[in-house]
């Protein structure tokens, strides 16, 4: 036996109806027949397995969707029917239409622009956007959770080394009924009737003449889907049709991909050659923003050590009140003004005052030096805009609820400037 899903190029459609038909059946059985066992292991905390097994059934959901694309290019345009054809095999491809039941596009222009960012074989990603780079994310996530792993950081040449294993089973979320879209499409695509040899004689009839266009929009996809829908009807008639599967159509089954290179883009030397550059420049971008410390803040370190002191006495009272209290309630409401001010707490009224005697322009500064103390991925000279578009005599309350990053703002202020120690250029710490 050899693989032979090309050799569907060469049958009539008559023939390729009905070996699609069945093929479509086979899959979908196993598709719900594995996710049947995904959801058992669930029950029982296997959720590692859980994982590997969804994501197979996931999988094989979206080789419907190609087959189906495979119905829908045009039997001129060897070319989609080629890339698709392939498409069955690729399991890049595949990740990718099964994502594309997730996606909500505005046109076809957003499609391309998705298919080609997921295509990529590097990618800038981490808490700070440049901390690391990462291979092909769909690729990756597959692999992630199936094997054990050797690999090597390549933000920088000759990184480290590190073994990889995918997620134990107690830091995997329970989603309760996990379904991918893409099985659910499929499913739907599968019950209505459309992929019988008679319902793929519809599809192929409504869509074979349509390619859509950059500028062609989401709304003129859905009314296709649901023409197709009725042309399936007219070829089915007295078949009932849930509304559930007429909303998967509709809404999730995606514009044909068969237009759309799939394939991972490369040359992947070249890619990471190239964003190595991209992240030591935003990297050094970054370093000369983080360096800028004018304007000085117009509060002084003084005051803001008496507010911080303040703001400490607040905390330690708001924490015995809560303490207090029936059933010893949440404290999430600690920096709410007005659930705060309601239980009438002599500390925070005093730090409100305190805060209150600021003028406008010490009032600011010390939320900037808040929102610099709380957001390390902030420069000062935007703190500082910020504030003067965001503060005025009116914001006591909202800056009182600072009150817990006003010090760390101003140390970071008064010390030299530095990046976190994952930002490197060329092997080197950047701090």
């Amino acid at each position: 036996m050899r693989p032979a899903i090309k050799d569907l190029l060469q049958l009539t459609d008559p023939r390729l109806f009905e070996e699609v038909a069945e093929g479509i059946r086979l899959i979908v059985e196993h598709a719900e027949s594995l996710e049947a066992t995904a959801v058992r292991l669930r029950v029982i905390d296997e959720h590692r397995a859980a994982a590997i097994v969804g994501g197979l059934a996931k999988e094989e959901s979206a080789k419907v969707l190609v087959l189906l694309d495979l119905v829908r290019c045009p039997r001129y345009n060897q070319d989609g029917r080629s890339k698709t054809v392939k498409a069955f095999g690729n399991h890049l491809a595949k990740e990718i239409y099964a994502d594309s039941c997730n996606w909500r596009p505005v046109d076809f222009a957003e499609v391309t622009r998705i298919v080609n960012r997921e295509r990529r074989p590097y990618y800038l990603d981490g808490p700070n956007d440049v901390d690391w780079i990462l291979p092909n994310y769909a690729k990756a996530r597959r692999e992630n959770r199936m094997y054990v792993d050797y690999v090597q950081d390549m933000a920088v040449e000759n990184g480290e080394y590190e073994w990889v294993s995918p997620l134990p089973d107690s830091l995997y979320r329970e989603y309760g009924d996990a379904t991918p879209p893409c099985l659910a499409v499929a499913r739907a695509l599968h019950r209505v009737g459309m992929t019988t040899p008679e319902g793929l004689a519809a599809v192929a009839d409504l869509w074979r003449g349509f390619e859509p266009q950059p500028q062609t929009t989401r709304q003129e996809l859905r009314e296709r889907n649901y023409d197709s829908l009725v042309r399936v009807s007219q070829a089915r008639p007295n078949r009932e049709v849930d509304s559930g599967d007429v909303g998967a159509i509709c809404d999730h089954w995606q514009f044909p991909l068969w237009p759309l290179d799939l394939r991972e883009s490369g040359p992947a030397k070249d890619k990471l050659a190239d964003l190595r550059l991209e992240r030591a420049a935003q990297i050094e971008s970054r370093l000369k923003r983080e360096s800028e410390r004018d304007p000085a803040p117009s509060v002084t370190r003084e005051k803001v050590e008496e507010l911080t002191k303040a703001h400490s006495d607040f905390e330690l009272e708001w924490e015995r009140l809560i303490a207090s209290l029936p059933g010893n309630r949440d404290s999430g409401l600690r920096f709410s003004s007005g659930s705060v001010r309601s239980y009438g707490l002599e500390s925070y009224e005093r730090l409100r005052r305190m805060v209150g005697n600021l003028g406008v322009e010490e009032l600011m500064d010390l939320a900037a030096l808040g929102w610099f103390g709380r957001h390390p991925e902030y420069g000062w000279v935007y703190c500082h805009r910020h504030a003067r578009r965001m503060i005025s005599d009116g914001s006591i309350g909202y800056v009182c609820g600072l009150g817990h990053h006003w010090m760390n703002g101003l140390k970071r202020w008064e010390g030299p400037p530095r990046l976190p120690t994952r930002l490197t250029i060329g092997g080197g710490d950047t701090a």
